[in-house]
Formats: C-alpha cells, sequence, structure tokens
C-alpha cells in the first residue's frame, strides 16, 4: 500500500503542482495498530 501511495503522490505533485497547499491523509483504522486520543470537555466555559 505504501508503493501505491508514493505513486500517486509523485503524481499528484506534477499535476497539482503550485495549485493545492495541503493534502491531508486520514491513517487507516482497523490495521491491528492501537489508537487512543483524549479531548477534554469544558462546560458553560472557554
Amino acid at each position: 500500500m505504501r508503493a501505491v501511495v508514493k505513486l500517486v503522490m509523485a503524481s499528484l505533485m506534477q499535476s497539482f503542482k503550485g495549485k493545492v497547499d495541503l493534502i491531508y491523509i486520514d491513517p487507516p483504522f482497523d490495521v491491528g495498530a492501537d489508537f487512543s486520543m483524549s479531548v477534554a470537555m469544558i462546560r458553560n466555559g472557554i
């Protein structure tokens, strides 16, 4: 999969040079790796 992504990104770089500021690639999920995230929520505050 990584090789395919590298080929696609190289193609995009040639096609969209100077036209795109950011490309965000979402990480794969459910691949057997552990992902953790903590979010603090504040009520009635800033």
